[in-house]
């Protein structure tokens, strides 16, 4: 039967994949929406999705290329930043406003700088569980790491969080 198991895998992986689409969009509705298109096309080839060695990475895959599409165009827009409580809960900054601004500047990196950042410290992924996500070799992961790191240092400088050495 078509679907067979596609609803204990959306049960028990819509935590994390919403957790990473939100710390991407910053907005809980842009978060759900690509979430959502996100199961609406892996449903759609789900029989060829299970079968695969890793059926997470590739959803995590479709997920990320959804927000960097989504993103194409909008680099000027305007967001509010939302209080995002628990949402978030790798996020050990503690402080609502720091976060706030973290997010912030996360989003004003490179899409690419912001998924590798996102994937690493949000979710704890390895440099080769990102580097299939963002289909790009472990070692242009690192740079991307790397480079968007030195960017937030830069972007942060004043900042109560990037004297705290965050990145060093």
């Amino acid at each position: 039967m078509e679907g067979d198991g596609f609803d204990e895998f959306v049960r028990s992986n819509s935590t994390s994949l919403f957790r990473t689409a939100l710390a991407l969009t910053r907005e809980v509705g842009a978060a759900e929406d690509i979430l959502q298109d996100t199961w609406i096309r892996i449903f759609g080839h789900w029989e060829r999705v299970r079968a695969l060695d890793a059926p997470l990475a590739y959803v995590r895959r479709a997920l990320v290329n959804r927000f960097l599409a989504s993103r194409r165009g909008l680099r000027h827009r305007v967001t509010i930043v939302p209080y995002l409580d628990d949402a978030i809960d790798a996020d050990r900054s503690g402080d609502v406003l720091d976060r706030m601004v973290l997010i912030e500047m996360l989003s004003r990196l490179p899409a690419r700088q912001q998924v590798a950042i996102v994937l690493r410290f949000y979710e704890g992924l390895s440099d080769d569980d990102i580097a299939i996500a963002l289909r790009c070799s472990s070692s242009t992961v690192r740079s991307l790491i790397h480079r968007g790191i030195r960017a937030l240092q830069r972007r942060l400088t004043g900042q109560r969080f990037a004297r705290e050495g965050i990145g060093r």
